[in-house]
């Protein structure tokens, strides 16, 4: 019996240890389960972040690679910039965004396209705002600085430069507050306001020795430039040379600028042999990085101290290669200036699309109030008599909010009539200007090349070459006025202009270009009386070019319209706080619908042939107005069959 109860106790101790294992086991295989599961899941998870960095890497190489380029590629620079934001749309991560809006921004400012620079740079300002990163903020800032500097809005460009500098401070970022005290002083020196631009320079030279040795050098060279705007040649000589020395990052660039700064001095104190050996340094690494503004520069530096020293060939070479050179980036400069006035005309259309939006809410706003007022009427006229008077009284009030309300959208409506008025304007100019370029240029240009080609065959007499020479020579000077006046033109379309005024002789002014102009004058046969008076001073534009215009446009006109054999003749007067010029020519005359339209209407309508068949382009007289206003004085004009008379009246020297 205890033999069977021992046995029976084993079993149930065997059996119990048994399932006790079974269990254990059972759980260690769910523990293994389980943490291999968490180990693989962690290790997706790893993965994913793994492939996330490599991606937010990728897009900052990408967009390093279009800064690289900015300078040199821009259609390298600006593809890298778009695949640097597509990855960075894709990855939804605005830090990485921010990297790719920068250096597109960056790209197409160097382009020359500020509207999708700017475009660029504002988003990188909104996502700068909203993550908080200072240093793109900054960027965008400057960005936006630089910008206006393109479009010569200076003061615009001062505000930038300055926001991005205290931006810059907050952040201690020493290679941004180097560029921003840089780009600043740039705006002084178009100030003349050189005392600030040399503290400014002076401020970015102790930042950029260490942060930023590029702009250090530039720094350098245009403290040689202030001094040399101050006529302190020698301080000037100094920057310059010290720019070089200072120069171990090997900017061949800026090595240029120095050397081109120096034989600029030498040239103004006489020592032209020198200043051409600079010169040609300054060229040759030019020539390295195919800098063609700073090559431009050089070659008329070239060109002027090649004729002093009487080396008139090279003199020729030097100013041909001048001409090249500036016809290029004269196209290159039209080019901006058009997609500045695409800037401008898209900002226009901006402004005009809010106002529309906002003229659309008003229009909801009086829908919804209107609504609303017809619904309390509904619901008050079950009220009684009482009710309809008190709603009658707010329906009054109303009334009242919609009047002011119209009113409020006939004034929108005016400014828009504004802005659509300016915009046909601006249109007009366009127009004005690519006709003149391609009707009235186009012609004499051709026939110049008709007698350059014929003038090469080596075909003519001694006495047909001659006259040749003479009928070129003619051509040339007759396209080279029509290309002054319309350059004048395209300037006078500028909305600032200043003058700055201060005491001359007027006499003596008109006795230097009757040097001139006493040449076609005599070709033709048409002669110039001077009567000569000494002291007649007048207070005008202090560079006297506007003064000169004037008379040169007036004195050019009375040539054309005199035939052989005919005179003219100016002569002053002198009133109380008046001086006047006189220019009258025994001419043709203009005729009674002409002389309404002087000053007032230009282009073919107003242009005519001279007596020898001579040409213009219609905008000499609205030159004439245009200086003749910015100098406080007026143009009266005094015709018949016996000639044309103009009189010009200045303000007198006090």
């Amino acid at each position: 019996m205890f033999t069977n109860i021992v046995i029976s106790l084993k079993n149930a101790l065997t059996f119990y240890v048994f399932n006790l294992l079974c269990s254990i086991m059972r759980y260690q295989l769910y523990f293994i389960l389980f943490l291999s599961f968490f180990i693989a899941g962690s290790s997706i998870k790893a993965n994913k972040n793994i492939i996330l960095q490599l991606d937010t890497i990728t897009v900052k190489k990408l967009a390093d690679s279009s800064s690289h380029y900015a300078f040199t590629n821009s259609l390298k620079s600006i593809t890298f910039g778009k695949k640097a934001l597509e990855l960075a749309l894709k990855l939804k991560s605005l830090k990485s965004q921010s990297y790719a809006h920068m250096s597109l921004a960056r790209a197409y400012y160097v382009k020359g396209e500020y509207e999708n620079s700017l475009s660029h740079g504002s988003q990188l300002r909104k996502i700068s705002k909203r993550i908080n990163y200072g240093y793109g903020l900054a960027f965008a800032v400057n960005n936006a600085g630089l910008i206006y500097l393109g479009q010569e809005q200076h003061k615009l460009a001062l505000e930038e430069f300055n926001k991005a500098l205290e931006l810059n401070k907050s952040l201690n970022n020493l290679v941004g507050q180097s560029s921003n005290l840089f780009n600043i002083a740039l705006c002084e020196i178009n100030f003349k306001n050189y005392e600030v631009a040399a503290n400014r320079l002076q401020e970015c030279l102790l930042i950029s020795e260490k942060a930023n040795p590029r702009v250090y050098i530039m720094a350098i060279n245009r403290l040689g430039d202030v001094a040399y705007e101050r006529k302190q040649w020698k301080e000037a000589m100094s920057f310059y040379e010290k720019a070089l020395i200072e120069n171990t990052i090997g900017d061949n660039w800026e090595k240029a600028y120095a050397y081109l700064g120096m034989s600029i001095v030498l040239y103004d104190k006489g020592s032209y042999k020198q200043s051409i050996a600079n010169a040609e340094v300054a060229l040759a690494l030019l020539k390295q990085i195919n800098a063609h503004w700073d090559m431009i520069r050089v070659y008329d530096i070239l060109h002027k101290s090649s004729d002093k020293l009487g080396q008139y060939t090279k003199a020729y070479e030097y100013l041909k290669l001048y001409k090249t050179y500036n016809d290029s980036l004269y196209n290159e400069k039209k080019e901006k200036e058009i997609n500045t006035l695409h800037l401008k005309q898209k900002a226009i259309e901006n402004k005009e699309l809010a106002q529309q939006v906002e003229l659309r809410k008003q229009s909801n706003r009086v829908s919804q109030l209107i609504i609303l007022v017809i619904s309390v009427v509904v619901i008050f006229l079950t009220g009684g008599v009482i009710f309809i008077l008190k709603n009658n009284r707010k329906i009054s009030q109303l009334n009242k909010e919609l009047t002011k309300g119209n009113e409020d959208i006939a004034e929108q409506r005016n400014q828009i009539a504004e802005q659509n008025v300016e915009l046909e304007r601006l249109n007009y100019s366009k127009d004005q200007l690519f006709s003149v370029i391609g009707h009235d240029l186009r012609s004499p240009i051709t026939s110049i090349i008709q007698t350059v080609d014929l003038l090469r065959s080596n075909s003519l007499s001694i006495e047909e070459t001659e006259y040749i020479y003479n009928s070129f020579f003619e051509r040339l000077t007759a396209t080279a006025t029509m290309l002054d006046n319309l350059l004048l033109w395209v300037n006078n379309q500028k909305r600032e202009t200043t003058i700055d005024r201060k005491n001359f002789l007027l006499p003596k002014l008109t006795e230097q270009l009757l040097l001139v102009l006493n040449f076609p004058a005599n070709e033709k046969g048409v002669h110039i009386n001077h009567q000569y008076q000494e002291d007649i001073w007048i207070n005008a534009d202090t560079n006297h070019v506007r003064v000169r215009i004037i008379i040169q446009n007036l004195v050019s006109n009375a040539i054309k319209f005199t035939p052989s054999g005919g005179n003219i003749y100016i002569h002053y007067f002198v009133k109380e706080d008046k001086v006047g010029i006189v220019i009258k020519d025994t001419g043709v005359g203009i005729s009674k619908e002409k002389l309404g339209k002087l000053f007032h209407v230009m282009g073919k309508e107003i242009s005519t042939y001279g007596t020898a068949n001579e040409k213009g382009i219609g905008i000499g007289l609205m030159l004439v107005k245009k200086y003749a206003d910015h100098n406080n004085a007026q143009v009266i004009v005094n015709s018949d069959e016996s000639g044309a008379e103009f009189v010009v009246c200045f303000d007198r020297a006090n």
